[in-house]
């Protein structure tokens, strides 16, 4: 899985994404006028996740899509002057993860299993660069360029487009917020992953790292609309929609997030010769789901002549317990549409060429707990 901030910690081996520390000021930079005003909020001692991570199952499984629950807890140490010096990752069944930080003047460095990075920050107090890549914002201090571009209005990170170099797909990011305000100071714009969580890769080492000002509001909705092409050829587009909800303590600080994402990705497509067998073995099964002996897809017939025989059936699966017997609610869905070239003479069809199209759709949520100091 590729992430925005890849580079960043690929020496670190942990995949993070980024945004500004929310509970300390900015590292020591340069002396310089345009260093960050420093911003008073509360701090974070830990955040307590509870997600789900998809597990692999056997090919010839029915059931083609089971899941782990996952405890997961962050927890951050602070140094004299406030900013995060220590975070400890802790998740069942693995060993905990201890990443360290320091600040030295126009630098910051990260210790992840006994290996240092440095990352250097421009005038502004920002990181300017990671790896060979460069971080670029505005005048107002908000990320304009890195890996992807970023467009911001009235204070939010309103769209994010990314363009792939191989193979031209585009995928646009459009962000939503409420009303309320940021006061946690939250940047939150890496989506990437299968695992839903805009919030767990920010609460990584990206605490640590000043990317900016934050957005003004918080967070509401954020939806990406991806390309996928073929042969260099768009051949269909999918979009992920992920909306957030908020629990606030009295002084209007967030102590609950749900994260919830649903929508069709992992878009594919494969093509070929074919034979009336195969057609027939679909036809079989579509009259299973006519009859009543297949419970959990539906089929929609598209076209069905002048050459075209195309279909689409649904694979419907609502899974309620993780492989260890945990309780959850997934809803996940696998979409498959066929379509069947032929040529007919004397009401005989020779199926010559088809066309298969497959993505998935789920409902899943992580939850987030913030405890403070």
């Amino acid at each position: 899985m590729k992430r925005i901030l890849t580079s960043v910690f690929v020496t670190l081996t942990i995949l993070v994404s980024c945004g500004k520390d929310e509970d300390s000021p900015t590292p020591n930079t340069p002396d310089t006028p345009n260093t960050p005003e420093k911003q008073e909020v509360k701090k974070i001692k830990e955040v307590q996740v509870v997600l789900l991570k998809e597990q692999d199952t056997p090919i010839s499984s029915e059931v083609a899509y089971s899941y782990k629950l996952v405890n997961k807890t962050i927890s951050y140490e602070y140094d004299t002057q406030g900013r995060v010096s220590k975070i400890i990752e802790k998740e069942e069944g693995k060993t905990p993860e201890e990443t360290t930080i320091s600040y030295e003047s126009g630098k910051i460095i990260v210790n992840f299993e006994g290996s240092d990075k440095e990352f250097s920050l421009n005038a502004q107090g920002y990181l300017s660069k990671t790896e060979d890549d460069l971080i670029l914002y505005d005048e107002k201090g908000q990320l304009s360029k890195w890996f992807q571009t970023f467009h911001w209005e009235n204070g939010n990170l309103s769209q994010i487009i990314k363009k792939k170099e191989k193979s031209g797909e585009t995928n646009i990011t459009k962000l939503s917020y409420y009303p309320n305000e940021n006061k946690n100071k939250f940047l939150i714009f890496d989506f990437e992953g299968d695992l839903v969580n805009g919030y767990l890769t920010y609460f990584g080492v990206a605490k640590a790292l000043p990317i900016g000002v934050p957005t003004k509001n918080l967070l509401k909705t954020y939806e990406t609309t991806s390309e996928h092409k073929n042969d260099y050829k768009i051949f269909g587009t999918t979009t992920l929609t992920s909306s957030l909800s908020y629990m606030y303590d009295a002084d209007g600080y967030v102590t609950d997030i749900i994260e919830n994402r649903k929508g069709v990705e992992n878009l594919g497509i494969s093509r070929g010769s074919t034979s009336e067998h195969e057609v027939t073995e679909l036809e079989q099964l579509m009259a299973g789901i006519n009859n009543g002996t297949i419970k959990n897809k539906t089929y929609k017939v598209h076209q069905n002549g002048n050459g075209i025989y195309k279909f689409e059936i649904t694979h419907n699966y609502h899974i309620t317990k993780d492989v260890s017997g945990k309780v959850i609610d997934v809803k996940h869905q696998k979409f498959e549409i066929y379509q069947f070239n032929y040529t007919e003479a004397n009401g005989v069809r020779n199926y010559t060429s088809y066309e298969k199209a497959h993505s998935d759709s789920r409902d899943a949520s992580t939850t987030y707990k913030i405890i403070y100091q």
